[in-house]
């Protein structure tokens, strides 16, 4: 907690304090937060294959067959969880295999990622945290992923066993 004593220096280095510039510095920070990928926008995060997300997306649509919009936002989703379990996996994988003298090189030999390839998605989360602390965390965001490919598999074979309205009826 802050004291009285540390209240006006801090507020005095926050006004010091301009941030970036540059559009580069600017697009550089905005990636600050992004240090495992789990709360990232875009389902295919820096390091990531594609192609390997788009093969599981089109093999789970065939396997859930989505009618409608509705459906179709509940199969993305499902698919979107089953994508960040996967990337959980190799997350706490790369925890264990994590350890200071280590470091980098340990997680993409025992992952498997390429030595000249992009850099491991997740691998910021191990800059600086250890592996007791990053593995409560990843439990809480697994368990948080589960929930969330069940709920929206459920939902959505919930919508697929109702009668569909015929065309053109509201």
């Amino acid at each position: 907690m802050t004291t009285e004593r540390q209240f006006d220096p801090n507020r005095q280095n926050a006004h010091a304090s301009t941030g970036p510039r540059t559009p580069e510095g600017k697009a550089k920070v905005s990636r600050n937060a992004e240090k495992h990928g789990l709360f990232s926008r875009h389902a295919v995060i820096e390091g990531e294959d594609a192609a390997e997300f788009d093969a599981l997306a089109k093999g789970m649509r065939q396997e859930l067959a989505p009618i409608g919009d509705l459906q179709d936002l509940l199969a993305d989703r499902t698919i979107v969880a089953a994508w960040k379990l996967s990337r959980i996996t190799s997350l706490e994988s790369a925890a264990f295999a994590f350890t200071p003298d280590k470091g980098r090189e340990a997680i993409i030999e025992m992952l498997n990622w390429g030595s000249n390839g992009p850099v491991p998605p997740g691998w910021k989360a191990f800059k600086s945290e250890s592996t007791q602390h990053m593995l409560g965390p990843l439990t809480r965001y697994e368990v948080q992923a589960e929930r969330m490919l069940y709920k929206a598999l459920n939902q959505l074979r919930s919508l697929q066993t109702l009668p569909q309205a015929p065309a053109g009826r509201a």
